[in-house]
Order: structure tokens, then C-alpha cells, then sequence
């Protein structure tokens, strides 16, 4: 059924390698698509170097992510971070489009350059928020149980990742007690995130 095939995805996704290739193939496929289907739009017809073009655009799309660390994130939260990285990628790959243009190897028109980009960061993005949204659907249901000893627990730093570490624990049920975040910013002390207080170093 539905829940039994996202529970076995869920599982899947937590394995390192698993996930890391299956973000590469994702983002693969995304620029394929994006790039087939902006070319589409304006009519070209298939050729060997449009071909060519293609490819190398796919594949400098995932070496631009590997060189900024984007397939060692946890894809579990869809960050600023990431977010920021996938726009340097679309920016820095258009950039490539307006060069390869330039060549005869494949005259692209600029419309066809920035279709290309918004599609890509738009499906690129919701691979991204894959892994949440199977965690909204088919997150662990728990009772609460009196036997089981909350681990009392400080988050160092008070920022993005610190408030969707917080969704997730409460989102999730673990048995963790959420006691203070560590913060040396002095505007964030003595104020809380998501009920939780934010003390000094």
C-alpha cells in the first residue's frame, strides 16, 4: 500500500550513498528536462553538438554542486543554504549557456537561457523538498510513553538550522528534552525559538 512503499523510500533515503546518487540523478535529469524542454518552446531541432551542449550543461550542473558541497547536506531540511546554492548553480550555468552560445557548437537564444534556469531551479528545489514531505506523510506516529527518560539536550546556535532541527524533533516525537539553545548573539538572549529558551554562552 501507499504508507508501506513511503515507508521503504523513507528508509532508502537514509542511506548516504543512496541518497547522495540519488540527488546526482535528480539534478541530472532536471537539467535534461529543462534543457529539452526550453529548446522545445523555441522549436530547435536535434542535433549532434545541440546534443552535445546539452550534456555539458548536465554534467557542469552537478560538478558546480559538488564543488559547493550540496550533495553532503543531510536532505532532510530544504535550507537557505541549499536554496543559495542551487541559485549560484542556475546563475553560474547560465553563464555558461550565454558562452556556449557564443560558439557555433549551439546558437541558444537568451529566452531559451532562461527558461532553462527557472525550470531547473524550480524541479531542483522540489527534489529537495522530497525528503520533508515524505516526512510529513509518513512520519512516526508515537504514544506518549511515561517509562521512556527524555535525553536533555542543548542546540549550540540559534539559527535556521537550529529552528528546523526543533520542527523536526517535535514533528517527530523524540524523546528529547529540548532545554536551552546556546547562542552568543545578545539580541537573541533571553528570548525563546518555538517556545524553546535562548541562553549565553
Amino acid at each position: 500500500n501507499r504508507k508501506h512503499i513511503m515507508k521503504n523510500i523513507t528508509q532508502q533515503l537514509n542511506n548516504p550513498l543512496f541518497r547522495q546518487t540519488a540527488q546526482v540523478g535528480l539534478d541530472f535529469g532536471a537539467s535534461l528536462i529543462a534543457s529539452s524542454l526550453s529548446l522545445l518552446v523555441y522549436n530547435y531541432s536535434l542535433s549532434k553538438s545541440l546534443a552535445i551542449a546539452v550534456l555539458l550543461v548536465a554534467f557542469s550542473r552537478i560538478i558546480c554542486n559538488l564543488s559547493l558541497g550540496s550533495y553532503r547536506q543531510l536532505w532532510r531540511y530544504t535550507t537557505l543554504r541549499e536554496i543559495n546554492n542551487l541559485a549560484i548553480n542556475t546563475l553560474g550555468i547560465g553563464g555558461l549557456w550565454i558562452l556556449i552560445s557564443l560558439t557555433p557548437l549551439a546558437p541558444f537564444t537568451m529566452s531559451t537561457i532562461i527558461i532553462d534556469s527557472i525550470l531547473f531551479f524550480m524541479m531542483a528545489s522540489g527534489f529537495r523538498s522530497l525528503r520533508r514531505i515524505l516526512l510529513i506523510l509518513n512520519g512516526p506516529k508515537r504514544k506518549e510513553n511515561p517509562e521512556i527518560i527524555k535525553q536533555r539536550t542543548l542546540i549550540l546556535g540559534a539559527g535556521a538550522s537550529a529552528n528546523a532541527l526543533i520542527k523536526d524533533i517535535k514533528r517527530n516525537q523524540l524523546p528529547i528534552n529540548l532545554v536551552g539553545i546556546l547562542d552568543d548573539d545578545s539580541n537573541k538572549q533571553k528570548t525563546q525559538l518555538q517556545g524553546i529558551p535562548i541562553i549565553g554562552t
